[in-house]
């Protein structure tokens, strides 16, 4: 198969898997990139970010542009004219794949606006004859013109230079598969290549095998030189039989390395490399040590990609006996230089691939093999989020440890290649994060580097982990990188790094879904792009403004939009070249859209106010140079009622529209299960400290969120006061707050916090600090972590100054915020003239589930322990009711109330514990009233012991429905104390029942009984 047929066939299998992964909304994806890329430019999505209507079948479509520049080479080529509107369809499905076609053109053609050309992308393979007579039956029927793109087709035109990008992006083709320029092989090589052509005698020498490996490493890197490869193997052949035992497993190596990775197919030198681990490795040098760790990976990888007759169990049994060699020798190293190699070597066989969890995985196509990568090329394929390193360690917790140890002695290991080592962590960041103690060796790690290589050069390492956490989604791995890394290159040369890694951790909040952290962290690169009088830091200027826009926008605080677009769209147009081609400038592209659906939305809502405000802020924002009126829109909410669209607002943000309006401004958001509702007067000074507070807020959830620290899903309404520093004030650490149940039962928390003041020198510390308390206390009144992991969790954070580090990105959010957004414009947009648009709601839609409520078991629960506590619950309540019970069941309502909750899921142990608890407290009333020692009777009723049938009974009449779930609520703190967790004062009995529902499986669990309500005759 040659280089482009095996592309091709890399790019045709990544579109089949793509209906196998459901990926259904990223083959649209594909397909609008690659149809805006050579079909036409003026494209936007048939749906929209605020949709309603529905979309007539239209995956995508085009606006009209009446501009033949906008037609691209494919467009052209099929015969599309630039005031032509196409409506484009993609479908992954592969079953009636005719019909499926021939519906979707007639629903376009009979909906919609008028459309004279439909392009159709399946994923399936489509006939000539059935495209044909799809073709003809489109036009005699509809008069429209229908092309067909299939698979087949697809992945050849994906395999074209100008479109590749498009397969390395959506179907993870590794960036070497794409069409190479012919290379040009180096002079060097060519000399080589003439000089072991024509030498007749064998090669034997040390500086043979060394000349030989480097030309077979090259042609191996080089695609267009891998018909050398069988030449130069021949010629290191003969070192297999040398009688220096380095120089035969070097040849060893290279041979079945260059078979793999050049040739795609290692069985050839299985037998070699059978010979490379039986040969005796007890007296190897550390670098053979390292071939061997980097052999058995390959050997995983050859069998993966069916390249290799080696089974799985003999691979397994090579790590096994290779690791023990390497413990063994780490034991007898006295030389401290070899020591650290043998360490970083153990620990790349503890992250060997787990062979054990490829049994009964299929092997794949050894022309898909990926190619040949160096360490370096490999970092920036992570970097740009192409390659995804994710594989199933054997051993993680081990290499970590391993290479802790490499760090307590590298600081004595001076001919240690420390950089290249902090290489390799990179790359293998997914594997180790979740490891404890991930966090305090990278950061050792980055002083090791800094030592000897500076502090940007460890700063990078931090980025380049980034990258490959971010690639592996681990999105809060990530942002502790980026938070580390810029801390280092905030300085000199390299602040344009540093503002990088600012606003690559803005868009992460944002992915995340915490839009006011995502705020703070633009506006704050905003700041200090703005104070630097460097030219090339300009472009970070326009991302900072449009990030802060555009958080605004999703946070449905569209007066805080409004008042930032504008500003946006004025930096756009002063420092960006070509400013009004907004094919090219993506970003402030989605704002002028979201502005005019903004506008759209205030239009058809009746809502003079709003219109008007937004009216005025598109003229501020130069609406006719930045493009379309807004006519496009149209094709959603086309007659939609005011109810359909505030549904629409609510379902994709999740908060009503215009939600920073009204006389109180209520900043909602939900993490980590709490729903935070922060109210403040909606003025300047107020709004901007309580932004504040919901930004820490929101930063705090990210540090905390790897703790299970057992949090309600509850809501926590905190009302903000703001109050001013004087100079030379000092500013308590812990600022006023008090508590008050709300009417419904609900957290209502009041916080004076002090509004940050460019004479006092320590606001910005100080104000962060005394936040960060007031939410430190917020949180643990909803946390039942069990005694001392909540301190315990802090503790972790503080002392790796992780927490303070997020929270204070250089510059204080008031400032920040102050220096974009004046009191001025603030005011211009008549925040309280009008009230939000829409239902309040929480913005859950826009969570990822790292910052969600955590659904895993919780701390301390087995099923096993859950049965015994069930078990023992049956024996201890029949007990103590073993009067009670047989006077209810003659009851025909009680028997009634019996059967309802067994029909609302309740077991029989819920309702044998609602009554023990409606039955104590009757008594208890009933001896207080008679002037009984109550304390005696509650501990009697503590001790479980069997019913003394001369106490009062239970009336029969008294136990209802209501009265069992009301009961049953009054033992759920102690339930929760039972299973190890920590009630807080303050917490309602309704959210406890929630926890122990969702983490306990309270209304799951039940062991095997006899019915307790039976009545004596039915036993």
């Amino acid at each position: 198969m040659s280089g482009r047929d095996q592309s091709r066939a890399f790019i045709r299998f990544q579109l089949s898997q793509m209906r196998s992964r459901n990926e259904h909304h990223r083959f649209e994806d594909l397909c609008r990139a690659f149809a805006r890329q050579h079909i036409t430019g003026n494209i936007i999505p048939a749906t929209g970010p605020v949709s309603a209507g529905g979309d007539q079948a239209r995956d995508f479509e085009t606006f009209h542009t009446y501009l033949r520049s906008q037609v691209r080479d494919l467009g052209i080529f099929l015969g599309i004219d630039g005031g032509d509107r196409i409506a484009f369809c993609c479908t992954l499905q592969t079953q009636k794949i005719k019909a499926k076609i021939s519906t979707d053109v007639k629903t376009i053609c009979t909906s919609g606006a008028r459309t004279e050309v439909i392009i159709f992308f399946t994923e399936v393979e489509v006939s000539a004859a059935v495209r044909h007579a799809l073709i003809d039956d489109a036009r005699d029927k509809y008069d429209v013109k229908l092309e067909v793109i299939d698979g087949n087709a697809l992945s050849e035109l994906l395999d074209e230079h100008s479109a590749f990008w498009i397969a390395n992006e959506y179907l993870d083709i590794p960036s070497q598969f794409g069409p190479p320029a012919p290379p040009n092989a180096p002079e060097w090589y060519g000399a080589d290549l003439a000089r072991w052509a024509a030498r007749k005698d064998p090669a034997g020498t040390t500086g043979d095998l060394m000349d030989l490996t480097g030309c077979l490493r090259l042609a191996v890197r080089t695609p267009a030189l891998h018909g050398d490869i069988e030449m130069w193997i021949s010629r290191i052949e003969v070192f297999l039989a040398s009688n220096e035992r380095r120089l035969r497993q070097r040849a060893r190596y290279e041979i079945a390395v260059a078979r793999l990775r050049g040739l795609k197919n290692m069985r050839p030198a299985d037998g070699l490399v059978r010979d490379f681990f039986r040969d005796d490795l007890g007296h190897a040098t550390p670098s053979e040590f390292e071939d061997a760790a980097t052999m058995l990976n390959y050997c995983s990888s050859a069998w993966v990609f069916d390249s290799t007759d080696l089974p799985l169990e003999e691979i397994s049994t090579i790590g096994r006996l290779l690791s023990e060699q390497v413990d063994l020798r780490i034991q007898n190293e006295d030389d401290i230089n070899r020591r650290a190699y043998l360490l970083d070597v153990k620990g790349q066989i503890r992250l060997r691939v787990d062979v054990a969890s490829l049994d009964g995985v299929s092997q794949l196509d050894r022309d898909l093999a990926p190619p040949y990568m160096t360490t370096e090329e490999c970092l920036s394929l992570v970097r740009s989020g192409v390659l995804k390193v994710q594989n199933k360690p054997s051993d993680p917790e081990g290499a970590l440890r391993a290479w802790e140890e490499l760090l307590s002695i590298v600081s004595d290991a001076p001919f240690f290649p420390l950089v290249e080592f902090a290489d390799h962590v990179s790359l293998v960041s997914s594997e180790l994060a979740a490891q404890p103690g991930w966090r305090e060796f990278t950061r050792k790690l980055d002083q090791a580097v800094a030592v000897v290589a500076g502090n940007s050069v460890a700063a990078q390492q931090a980025i380049n982990r980034a990258s490959a956490l971010k690639a592996s989604m681990d999105l809060i791995g990530a942002l502790n990188e980026l938070n580390r890394a810029r801390l280092s290159l905030m300085t000199g040369d390299t602040q344009a790094e540093a503002l990088t890694a600012l606003l690559d951790a803005a868009n992460i909040y944002e992915e995340l879904g915490l839009l006011y952290a995502a705020k703070y962290y633009a506006l704050a690169a905003h700041v200090i792009t703005c104070t630097n009088d460097s030219e090339f830091l300009s472009g970070h200027a326009v991302q900072s403004i449009v990030a802060v826009a555009q958080c605004d926008y999703m946070a449905s605080n569209w007066l805080s939009f409004l008042t930032a677009l504008p500003l946006a769209v004025d930096a756009h147009c002063e420092f960006r070249a070509d400013p009004t081609n907004l094919e090219v400038w993506a970003d402030i592209a989605s704002l002028v859209y979201s502005a005019e659906l903004v506008y759209r939305f205030s239009s058809l809502a009746s809502h003079p106010q709003a219109t008007a405000v937004a009216s005025e802020y598109l003229a501020d924002a130069g609406r006719p140079r930045m493009g379309p009126d807004g006519s496009a829109l149209e094709v959603f909410w086309p007659e939609a009622t005011q109810e359909v669209m505030f549904e629409s607002i609510s379902s994709e943000l999740g908060r009503p529209a215009f939600a920073d309006s009204g006389k109180v401004r209520q900043i909602a958001f939900s993490c980590l299960g709490i729903k935070w509702l922060v109210r403040c007067q909606n003025s300047y000074d107020d709004v901007v400290v309580a932004e504040r507070f919901a930004s820490l807020v929101q930063i705090v959830a990210v540090e905390i969120a790897t703790h299970d620290l057992v949090l309600l899903e509850t809501t926590l309404c905190v009302d903000v006061a703001v109050a001013s520093a004087r100079p030379g004030e000092e500013i308590s650490v812990f600022p006023p707050l008090e508590f008050e149940a709300g009417e419904d039962g609900s957290s209502v928390w009041s916080l004076t916090l002090h509004t940050f003041s460019e004479s006092h020198a320590a606001d910005f510390f100080s104000m962060v600090r005394q936040s960060l308390a007031a939410i430190i206390v917020l949180i643990e009144s909803v946390s039942l972590a069990p005694s001392g992991q909540f301190e315990m969790a802090l503790e972790g954070i503080f002392e790796g100054k992780d927490l303070m580090a997020a929270a204070a990105p250089h510059v204080s959010y008031d400032k920040a915020y102050r220096w974009l957004i004046s009191k001025e414009r603030f005011d211009r947009a008549r925040r309280d003239s009008f009230e939000p648009i829409g239902s309040e709601d929480f913005g859950i839609c826009r969570l990822r589930s790292e910052v969600s409520a955590r659904d895993s078991m919780g701390p301390g629960y087995e099923p096993s322990v859950s049965q015994r506590k069930i078990a023992d619950r049956y024996e201890a309540y029949q007990r103590m009711l073993r009067h009670t019970i047989p006077r209810l069941t003659e009851s025909v309502e009680f028997v009634e109330v019996l059967e309802s909750l067994r029909v609302e899921g309740w077991k029989d142990w819920h309702i044998l514990q609602a009554i023990v608890n409606q039955m104590v407290n009757y008594r208890i009333q009933v001896a207080d009233k008679n002037g009984e020692d109550i304390l005696e009777l509650q501990s009697l009723f503590g001790s479980a012991q069997e019913e003394d049938p001369t106490h009062p009974a239970l009336p029969v009449n008294e136990v209802s429905v209501e009265a069992l779930q009301k009961f049953l609520q009054v033992s759920v703190g102690a339930t929760c104390m039972g299973w190890g967790l920590t009630v807080p004062p303050n917490a309602r009995s309704g959210d406890l029942l929630h926890l122990l529902a969702s983490r306990y499986r309270y209304w799951s669990d039940d062991v095997q009984h006899v019915d307790p309500f039976l009545r004596p005759q039915e036993r």
